[in-house]
């Protein structure tokens, strides 16, 4: 009984759930015969377009238009190997063939498994012209062209708007800064054209005020004479550096970060800026504001090397401690720094270590700075190429000779920046980028430039109580040719004198690191007021100028003339009248000197030392001895010149007057031009055959105003000169002495300058001269 009921119960319950089941796939089926459906036309859609997507693999190419380029290449442009469809794949051959810039119009089309490509070529550019190109000739602009554009010789708006973009801003690095070109076409048949450029130069950009913000420690005059650009005046009639471009905030910013860096400010941030572009004047206004920050000294100085490289000679170190140019206690100076690496690196390398760098690691202690040279192996590379690039005037020779590296050369990292500083000390251009490529041990060199106006022409009317007025005028090219040739040719006419100089400095003679110059002078000199007589000088000679080190550099010179001694009065030395008429001359001459004044012109700081000797044939030999000293406390610059000479003659005559030595006006203030000294007459100046002479002057800045800068200057003279064979008229040995105040002022037409100058020590023979006035400028 029990047995029967378990089996009912079972049965039911499977019969519920068959009947369960049996709704289901009731509800189920159509579904899934709806997805197999489905499925089934999702595959056969995939292989139908999986068929149309290939269609175009196997078409036939019909090209129609094509005059200039043959089929292949055409069909080499596409890719037939793309899944995409026939109305896809025709627009993607449309856009491949039209980016290439070869075509004017490409349409496609597919039919009967044949697509048909119709093209219309762009024409091909026969010649590119130019037209109103005045300061530059065409085979300058088509240089220009050449050395920075490739594959340009399809006439389309892309090549088009490439040329006028270059030539655009090549003529705005010459200070072209409006300069507006614009092209047309004169087509020769169908397929080819010449390309015409019209160029509107323009006047040159101009800058017309300089202002310098944030200098507390040097003075608005200095910042302005170390960097490239200067404020245009109206005696500067082509001056490059008062040209305006875009490369020029840049350097001037490097210029005053060195110069600051250099003087103990490790830390000194510049920023320049246009203030104002004045469009009607095209003149722009320049701003650099400098932040200064603290000055350093250098505390301590190691040299560390990788435990690779690790020295085990100490005497190594210490020879090293002793040849590097920063010492312990000395004011941080980056140029120091940086030299200091490269003796570290010259000597090792001398010692067989070729593949290191020396890196100087710097770290900061309140205003001392500790300096560890870090000497570690780099990786063995050689140079295997230099490209030069961008030189459109200069020759790839004279970029090449200041490289530090050729092809073949072991890859030196701190060569680069060498070679880097010795192209920008050319001054020939205003952008210089180095970039380097390394591939499998070999490393090319890049070298990218842009040229700059390295021609000037000055011009200035001068005048002062000694001299009267004077009329100077100078042509520089410093680059003429492109060989780096300099050649200059100067005027100079006053009251009592004029000259015309004509020089040309040849560079690396005999590829050595010394120039050859060479000059033809003519001047005449009117000496009658002080000692009676004219002379007229032609001369020629010819000599060399290089440095022996950074700071040291030699002179030296042989010099033939003809002096011709006229107009003589009864004044006149005896010695002088003896001279009357032609007299040949010839003079070796010799320079040795060394400085470490920041500036040339104007400095305020370091100091110059100076040997010259020159030997007359025959007739005599000169030595003087030059030491000038230049201190800035707070802007106010301390200074002290001083000079000794003798002349001794080689023969049995003595010296002629001409010859010796004078002082007076310049460099014995208070004093007329030969105005202290031996004499035979008021008209008779003498001179002698030694000097002594000492000037000391302080000035100090009353005004940095940029258009009106003042100083105020005091001063004390003391000099002699003595010692004569014959004995004159006048000849008492004293010393004679000065003293006196000044002004100076930096104006819109030029430098003024007023001295009044007291004779302390004196004799009564001697022609003083206490207010003297200076206006106008010299180059």
């Amino acid at each position: 009984m029990m047995l029967l009921c378990i089996k009912t119960i079972f049965i039911r319950k499977l019969t519920i759930n068959l009947t369960k089941y049996n709704l289901i796939m009731l509800f189920l089926k159509p579904i899934i015969l709806y997805k197999n459906y489905y499925l089934i036309f999702l595959f056969t859609l995939f292989f139908f377009n999986f068929a149309h997507s290939n269609e175009h693999k196997n078409l036939e190419i019909k090209i129609i238009g094509n005059k200039n380029l043959d089929k292949e290449f055409i069909q080499s442009i596409v890719d037939t190997n793309l899944d995409i469809n026939k109305k896809e794949y025709t627009n993607y051959v449309i856009k491949e063939i039209f980016a290439t810039g070869y075509f004017q119009d490409v349409t496609a089309e597919i039919s009967n498994n044949i697509m048909t490509i119709t093209l219309k070529e762009n024409q091909i550019i026969n010649s590119i012209q130019f037209k109103g190109n005045n300061r530059f000739n065409n085979s300058d602009l088509e240089k220009v062209i050449e050395d920075n554009l490739t594959g340009i010789y399809v006439y389309n708006k892309s090549n088009v708007d490439k040329i006028n973009s270059l030539l655009t801003q090549y003529y705005k690095v010459y200070g072209y800064n409006l300069v507006k070109i614009s092209q047309y076409t004169n087509d020769i048949n169908s397929s080819e054209l010449d390309l015409i450029f019209e160029i509107n130069e323009g006047e040159i950009t101009k800058i017309k005020k300089i202002n310098i913000i944030g200098n507390d420690s040097f003075s608005n005059r200095k910042i302005k004479s170390i960097i490239r650009s200067t404020e245009s005046k109206f005696y500067k009639i082509i001056s490059g550096r008062s040209k305006y471009n875009d490369n020029l905030l840049f350097i001037d910013e490097n210029q005053i970060e060195n110069y600051y860096q250099n003087r103990g400010f490790k830390n000194v941030e510049v920023t320049g800026s246009v203030g104002e572009f004045i469009k009607e004047t095209n003149k722009v206004i320049l701003n650099y504001y400098i932040k200064e920050g603290k000055k350093f000294e250098i505390d301590q100085i190691n040299i560390i090397y990788e435990d690779s490289i690790k020295n085990q000679d100490e005497s190594i170190n210490d020879y090293l401690f002793e040849s590097i140019l920063i010492k312990k206690g000395s004011l941080y100076k980056k140029d120091k720094i940086i030299k200091s690496s490269d003796i570290i690196y010259d000597y090792l390398q001398s010692q067989g270590l070729v593949f290191i760098q020396v890196n100087p690691i710097e770290s900061e202690i309140d205003n001392l700075v500790n300096l560890d040279f870090y000497v570690t192996p780099i990786k063995e590379n050689y140079v295997s190429e230099i490209d030069i690039k961008g030189n459109v005037r200069t020759k790839d020779r004279v970029i090449r000779r200041e490289l530090e590296l050729n092809e073949g050369d072991p890859f030196i990292p701190s060569k680069i920046r060498k070679s880097r500083n010795n192209i920008q000390n050319l001054n020939f251009f205003s952008k210089i980028n180095m970039n380097t490529q390394e591939k499998d041990g070999k490393v090319k060199v890049d070298v990218d430039v842009e040229e700059k106006s390295t021609g000037e022409f000055n011009v200035g009317l001068v005048y002062d109580s000694y001299d009267g007025t004077a009329f100077i005028s100078g042509l520089k090219e410093r680059n003429i040719f492109g060989d780096g040739r300099n050649v200059e040719i100067s005027f100079n006419t006053s009251d009592d004198n004029a000259g015309i100089n004509f020089e040309v400095v040849e560079p690396y003679v005999f590829n050595k690191k010394f120039n050859l110059l060479y000059n033809v002078n003519f001047k005449e000199n009117d000496f009658t007021s002080s000692s009676g007589y004219k002379v007229d000088q032609q001369m020629a000679g010819f000599g060399t100028r290089y440095k022996l080190t950074d700071d040291i550099t030699h002179f030296a010179k042989f010099d033939y003339s003809i002096n011709n001694y006229k107009s003589i009065k009864s004044s006149a030395s005896d010695a002088i009248k003896k001279l009357e008429g032609e007299n040949v001359e010839f003079t070796v001459s010799n320079r040795l000197s060394y400085s470490t004044l920041d500036t040339k012109f104007r400095p305020s700081e370091g100091f110059y030392i100076d040997w010259f000797n020159k030997v007359a044939i025959d007739n005599f030999v000169l030595n003087k001895f030059s030491y000038d000293k230049f201190i800035n406390i707070d802007k106010r610059i301390l200074s002290v010149r001083s000079e000794i000479g003798n002349i001794l003659s080689l023969s049995s005559s003595d010296v002629i007057d001409s010859n010796k030595f004078s002082i007076g006006g310049r460099n014995l203030r208070g004093f007329n031009k030969r105005g202290a000294g031996p004499r035979n007459s008021a008209s008779g100046y003498i001179g002698g055959k030694n000097k002594i002479q000492a000037q000391f002057d302080y000035v100090i800045p009353i005004s940095e105003a940029s258009d009106n800068i003042i100083d105020f200057v005091s001063f004390v003279d003391v000099g002699k000169v003595f010692s004569n064979d014959s004995t004159p008229t006048h000849s008492t040995e004293s010393i004679r002495a000065s003293t006196g105040v000044g002004i100076n002022l930096n104006t819109a037409i030029g430098p003024f300058s007023f001295t009044y100058a007291i004779p302390i020590q004196s004799e009564s023979y001697d022609k003083e001269k206490n207010f003297v006035i200076s206006i106008g400028w010299v180059n």
